[in-house]
């Protein structure tokens, strides 16, 4: 059965190939936003942020972190903006017959 509210993508869908129009003024304001796939080499910055957007009962470990880029690293996204990691975004993949 399709469910007409969800699509099935391709991590590639997530991306342009075309130009976005107005980026260049949006690059001379703020920053341009630019969206990637973590890396253990972003463990710091990650753990940084962790640390600066939630209360101390609500904190991942630095090991979980590891655990969740090293297990599934193209589910797992950070925001850089003019070279500094701004946002973080992890997902998971769950055994679900939602879409069979």
């Amino acid at each position: 059965m399709e469910n007409k509210h969800f699509k099935q993508m391709k991590f590639s869908d997530l991306f342009r190939d075309d130009p976005v129009e107005g980026l260049e003024e949006c690059k001379e304001g703020i920053g341009a936003i630019t969206v990637r796939t973590a890396s253990l080499d972003d463990i710091d910055e990650l753990m940084r942020l962790e640390k600066c957007s939630w209360a101390p009962h609500l904190q991942v470990s630095r090991k979980v972190v590891v655990d969740r880029v090293s297990k599934y690293p193209e589910g797992q996204f950070i925001a850089m903006q003019r070279g500094f990691v701004v946002g973080y975004l992890f997902t998971q993949r769950i055994k679900s017959n939602f879409y069979s």
